[in-house]
């Protein structure tokens, strides 16, 4: 640290310079610190958060019995809720 020639400090006012400068720096530090947590946190959430979601209403159907030799179907409506396509690959009846 460089005083100028006409100032005159005392050793009391030269330490409460270097305590406030640490406080300064820590107060940095600790903005630093609580910034990175923060932009952690959101990364981590924007991965968890985006891509396919899929929301059925039903999810199961009961056909009841069934004659010999029939064919029977039923509809179910699946939509994506997500921020990405949905791909269906397969279906495995139950």
């Amino acid at each position: 640290m460089i005083f100028p020639k006409s100032a005159v400090y005392s050793i009391k006012s030269f330490e409460e310079k270097l305590k406030m400068d640490a406080e300064e720096k820590m107060r940095k530090r600790l903005g630093l610190g609580l910034l990175s947590l923060f932009l952690l946190v959101l990364a981590f959430y924007g991965l968890t958060w985006g891509g396919p979601k899929y929301w059925i209403k039903e999810t199961e159907w009961n056909f009841g019995k069934i004659p010999a030799n029939c064919t029977v179907s039923h509809v179910f409506w699946v939509k994506n809720t997500g921020t990405d396509t949905l791909r269906v690959l397969s279906v495995k009846p139950g």
